[in-house]
């Protein structure tokens, strides 16, 4: 998982990181933790997620989803990967 995580990383980098893979790196990168060193990528790989989660929120209070599921799907997607903690 880690070079997985890598991978994930190196996609958001380019700005290609979709809904459906920021919500299932998130669920499994949350109950994947081995070490001290995966707990410190997990933490910092989502502090930086609800970080670009928030700065992509839109004035109405909702998310876009460009080219797949509606906005409504965005929306889901983007609540349940703020709640989630350490």
């Amino acid at each position: 998982l880690p070079a997985r995580l890598d991978e994930l990383e190196e996609a958001r980098g380019r700005g290609v990181l979709t809904w459906h893979a920021r919500d299932r790196a998130a669920r499994a990168l949350s109950v994947w933790r081995v070490d001290a060193e995966d707990h410190r990528r997990w933490k910092e790989f989502r502090e930086t997620l609800q970080r670009d989660l928030l700065a992509e929120q839109r004035p109405d209070g909702g998310w876009a989803c460009e080219g797949g599921p509606k906005d409504a799907y965005a929306a889901a997607v983007a609540c349940r990967l703020l709640a989630l903690g350490e």
